[in-house]
């Protein structure tokens, strides 16, 4: 799984049993500030888009850790 804002990917994460972990979002300008975040899972070599999207803005270290319950099509 990972998330994506226009050309820029994070690293992609592992998911086991329905759950991810680690996923940060670390873009290379404050340029990336208030566009959207989509995630995408591949299955079988087949990207998914997630129906839920956020925005990426600055956050605290305590706001850093959340937590969003994502659908993907066909799953």
């Amino acid at each position: 799984m990972f998330a994506r804002m226009e050309r820029y990917e994070t690293p992609h994460v592992h998911v086991s049993n329905g759950r991810y972990a680690d996923l940060v979002l670390g873009p290379p300008s404050i340029n990336y500030y208030g566009l959207e975040i989509t995630f995408h899972i591949v299955i079988n070599g087949v990207e998914s888009q997630a129906e839920e999207t956020d925005t990426f803005k600055a956050r605290s270290v305590l706001d850093s850790f959340i937590s969003l319950d994502l659908s993907f099509p066909g799953s």
